[in-house]
């Protein structure tokens, strides 16, 4: 890193995002080789970025390395390509242009949605789409309750109206019209107030009574006749003083006008129930029928009345008059005999009476069994154990003249003496005869997986085989392409857990403290002294306080304990973090990554201690009678560990009482190095896979693969081993 460490410097961090020790590749492939490696898959987290450097052009790209949202699939997106660190600056500057632009033409998008830009006068229950979705809702219910209670209102004043009319028709309008001299209240007022208070001059005729009180106006007893009138007229028109709501025009005039308008909504309200139902027995706007073009009889249809009484006609048709006739053909004889309840059809199968046909009649059926029999070089066909002919072959063999191998077509050779004393020679390939053999993998010190992949239709059986590498997380043997790479750089190899890049860097760092002491040393008095409190120590411990592997997507904060051999230290770091010397324990928070902590002492010697925690996905095992299982139903499975821990591989003892499924979950990941074995060790291959996306408990979602045994197990005891091949 010494190369680059100068290229680095130059860079501007422009977010909390950690400068990591493999931070510059040469290329995009060698990117891409980097992060498909598991140790350095794992370590993937937002905002990560890295460079590729080209040595040969000078031309460098920051990318930006993510994983995908459908899948764990990784995508590398180039994001600047520079050549010096001005042409980085300005790139990043027209960078930040666009994104300021971007966010500007946001806010504005923003202020046109709302209309203003001061969002405070927006009130704090209608500040989003979803509360105005919310109120518009309340508004709608609100309206639809005050709809429902003035329906109830209409129609307690529909009641009240229908009474003062006198009738019990909901269509008080054709009820004036058709069945009252007077049409409204108006028209009965004026005719009313015209009869009491008007008289016509000119015409002697007595029409109202103003005239009528004229014309008696000549009798003697006239006060009688007036009070007699009077009473008269009461009795008729009962009292003239009208009821408290209806004594002035105004309030006569305001009653009709609401109840106008009532009677045209509710007019509206039964057109609109009479267009539905129009519309619902198929008529058109106007109320006429169309008949449908489409159908087979009913396109000619006049009304929906007719369409019923067609229909009516065809099913009577098809259940009563369905008329069927048997017919006899050459081969059956088919009768029809209708009952009361049911018509049943009969067929018999007619078979030739002529000689020489084979087929019997059985009583299970019709039978005609052919077979041959060669003897002594006779052909014999028999039809029902009956002769029926026999040929000569003449192909009779007598003896055996010579049997042997012929490598050169791998094949038994047999050569059979005819009678005429000639061979007939009869090849047998000898991978016809060995078919059956399985490569044996269970050897405990086996590197190599033998595959064996059988030939069909006379093709030789092919034998594969492939490299079997450990899984542990100190390999540095690995397969790239059809190779293997072994990948041997400081910062891939380890010693006593500590990789060797951190080694190097930590002699580094006491080389140059030593020589800072050395020096301090020269320039003191008597050349000495400074380092009487020190001494040679070792760590004794150094623990943690958590688990080494925790499940993906929980975020701990481990304690780290230890202790030396002497407290005569002059410094100590965990991962570079300077701590007090007096200190033996130390607190990490929230740690939700792999993670390898340091621990490096100092006295008149240097120690270093690591230890590293792990997150990975948990993996699922057990039994269910479900064919198929939901995510819910797979974490509720019998057993559930993490990956690489000591659960997750080996033999595995399942109880199939009554009948169950065989599961078996990794993350699909893994899924193509699974090794499924039965309990006596063979192979086995008779499952069935899918793939299902699980969210655990700390809300990480991983797709899984899902191996379900094909077959349904009923014993206690069912074992099967798995492993993953490298």
């Amino acid at each position: 890193m010494g190369q680059y460490s100068e290229l680095i410097g130059s860079f501007k961090r422009m977010g909390n995002f950690p400068l990591e020790a493999d931070y510059i590749f040469n290329s995009e492939e060698e990117l891409k080789l980097f992060y498909s490696q598991p140790e350095n898959y794992v370590l993937l987290h937002r905002g990560l970025l890295r460079i590729v450097a080209n040595p040969e052009s000078n031309e460098q790209y920051l990318y930006w390395v993510n994983r995908k949202q459908t899948n764990d699939d990784l995508e590398f997106t180039k994001l600047l390509s520079f050549n010096s660190i001005e042409d980085l600056s300005t790139k990043l500057e027209e960078l930040e242009n666009n994104l300021n632009q971007e966010i500007e033409d946001r806010k504005q998008a923003d202020n046109a949605i709302w209309g203003t830009e001061d969002k405070t006068q927006i009130p704090d229950d209608l500040n989003s789409i979803f509360d105005l979705a919310n109120s518009i809702i309340d508004l709608e219910e609100s309206i639809k309750e005050g709809f429902e209670g003035i329906q109830e209102i209409t129609n307690s004043l529909k009641d009240d109206i229908k009474a003062i009319v006198g009738t019990e028709s909901d269509n008080i309008r054709e009820y004036l019209e058709n069945n009252l001299d007077y049409k409204s209240l108006t028209e009965l007022s004026n005719e009313l107030n015209k009869f009491l208070n008007t008289y016509n001059e000119e015409d002697s005729t007595i029409d109202t009574y103003p005239e009528l009180l004229r014309f008696l106006d000549g009798y003697t007893d006239k006060d009688k006749l007036v009070s007699i009138l009077d009473n008269l007229s009461s009795n008729i028109l009962g009292d003239p003083l009208p009821t408290e709501e209806f004594r002035t025009l105004r309030a006569i005039e305001d009653f009709v006008r609401a109840f106008k308008s009532n009677s045209e909504a509710s007019d509206n309200n039964i057109q609109g129930e009479l267009d539905n139902t129009q519309i619902g027995v198929g008529l058109n706007s106007d109320g006429s029928y169309s008949p449908d073009k489409e159908t087979f009889y009913l396109k000619n249809a006049t009304s929906i009345m007719n369409a019923l009484k067609t229909l009516d006609s065809l099913i009577n048709e098809a259940i009563n008059n369905c008329n069927l006739e048997g017919v006899k053909t050459e081969t059956a004889d088919t009768r029809i005999y209708k009952l009361k309840d049911k018509t049943e059809v009969e067929t018999n199968v007619l078979v030739s009476r002529e000689s020489g046909n084979t087929i019997q009649i059985k009583g299970d059926g019709l039978y005609s069994g052919i077979r041959t029999a060669y003897v002594d070089g006779v052909l014999t066909i028999y039809a029902n154990d009956n002769i029926i002919g026999q040929h000569v072959l003449g192909l009779s063999y007598i003896g055996i003249d010579s049997a042997y191998y012929d490598p050169s077509t791998e094949s038994l050779v047999f050569k059979f003496i005819k009678e005429d004393k000639t061979t007939d020679e009869f090849r047998l390939p000898v991978h016809l005869l060995i078919r059956e053999w399985t490569p044996d993998n269970s050897g405990a010190s086996d590197t190599v997986i033998l595959t064996r992949i059988e030939g069909y239709a006379g093709e030789a059986d092919k034998l594969t085989a492939d490299a079997r590498l450990l899984v542990d997380k100190y390999n540095i043997l690995t397969k790239v392409g059809n190779c293997l790479y072994v990948r041997g750089t400081a910062d891939n190899i380890v010693h006593n857990d500590v990789k060797v890049s951190v080694i190097i860097d930590s002699l580094y760092n006491t080389i140059k403290e030593l020589q800072n002491r050395l020096a301090a040393l020269e320039g003191g008095s008597g050349g000495g002294g400074g380092s009487s409190d020190l001494t040679t120590i070792s760590i004794l411990s150094f623990t943690i306080n958590s688990d080494i592997y925790n499940e993906i997507g929980s975020v701990i904060n481990p304690t780290l304990n230890w202790q030396y051999s002497s407290n005569k230290i002059s410094s100590q770091t965990i991962n570079g973090e300077s701590l007090d010397t007096t200190l033996r324990s130390y607190t990490a928070n929230n740690i939700s990554t792999n993670t390898t902590f340091t621990l490096v002492a100092r006295s008149l010697n240097t120690v270093q201690d690591t230890i590293s925690i792990y997150f990975v996905p948990r993996f699922y095992l057990g039994v269910s009678t479900n064919n198929t299982l939901t995510s819910d139903e797979i974490k509720a499975l019998t057993s559930d560990k993490l990956l690489y821990v000591e659960e997750y591989l080996g033999k595995k003892t399942f109880n199939c009482s009554g009948g169950k499924y065989v599961y078996y979950v990794v993350p699909t990941s893994e899924a193509a190095n699974v090794v499924v074995k039965d309990g006596n060790g063979f192979l086995f291959n008779d499952y069935t896979t899918s793939t299902v996306d699980i969210t655990n408990d700390y809300g990480n979602t991983i797709n899984y693969t899902v191996f379900r045994m094909n077959n349904k197990y009923y014993s206690e005891e069912i074992i099967f081993d798995f492993s993953i091949k490298a």
